[in-house]
Parts: structure tokens; C-alpha cells; sequence
């Protein structure tokens, strides 16, 4: 709320969204994450020849979360103000 006033917004709201997504597995969620999350792509391409390595590595981890079909969630918080 800071943020927006700072901005030059008025009327600013804080509201929470929470959102999910089904994966059938911890493979689903890493090829999603790794096409569509933009740190994730921007490091994919950075580490070029190397992210299959790095991408088997954390896959071994996201299966210790994810062992099979699953609804994820998350929580954003949104902020809309008057300008």
C-alpha cells in the first residue's frame, strides 16, 4: 500500500488471490516451471549445455514434494489504487 501511495496512486486495496494448479507429477511441474516461471527460463538459457544436469537435480528434489498428482497453491497479494 506504501508502495502504490508513493506512486501517486489513491484508493489504494490490498486484496489476497489465491490461486492452484494441477501437476499429475513432480516432471509436469518442472517442465511447467522451467517454460513459463521468467527466472527460471532466464537461467535455463544462461546455463545453456549445463540446465539438463541442473534439471535432473532439482527434479530428485521436487519429487520429495510432488510424488504424484497434486493441486499446488500459491498466494499473491493484489494492489489496485486510482491514479
Amino acid at each position: 500500500m506504501r508502495e502504490a501511495t508513493a506512486a501517486g496512486f489513491r484508493d489504494a486495496v490490498a486484496r489476497p488471490f489465491t490461486g492452484a494448479i494441477h501437476v499429475e507429477s513432480a516432471e509436469e511441474y518442472v517442465a511447467f516451471v522451467a517454460r513459463s516461471a521468467p527466472p527460471i527460463v532466464a537461467l535455463r538459457t544462461k546455463m545453456g549445455a549445463s540446465w539438463p544436469a541442473i534439471e535432473q537435480r532439482v527434479l530428485a528434489s521436487v519429487r520429495r514434494h510432488v510424488p504424484g498428482p497434486t493441486d499446488l497453491t500459491a498466494e499473491a497479494i493484489f494492489t489496485t489504487g486510482v491514479r
